[in-house]
């Protein structure tokens, strides 16, 4: 998993990322998306990921918005990348 940062809040994806480290998760990848000032988180998942999907927004939907869900194609490093925005 990765999670990237699309605000202009310094730590932010390292911050998000230790929350989901204490929910269990392993080897997070943190940075900087190209995307800057993200209105909204943005969800990207591998098709052969999907099956983790629902409990990835269930464990951010209280902190930001997990409406825009996005097809990461298959050759990523990462299964699934959170970009986080400003909700």
């Amino acid at each position: 998993m990765s999670v990237l940062n699309g605000t202009d809040k310094a730590g932010f994806a390292k911050e998000n990322s230790d929350k989901l480290t204490k929910l269990g998760y392993k080897n997070i990848e943190i940075g900087n998306s190209d995307k800057e000032n993200l209105a909204s988180t943005v969800i990207q998942v591998k098709e052969s990921a999907r099956k983790y999907l629902t409990l990835v927004i269930n464990d951010i939907k209280d902190d930001f918005d997990t409406s825009t869900i996005e097809t990461l194609p298959e050759d990523s490093k990462s299964d699934i990348v959170i970009i986080l925005g400003n909700k």
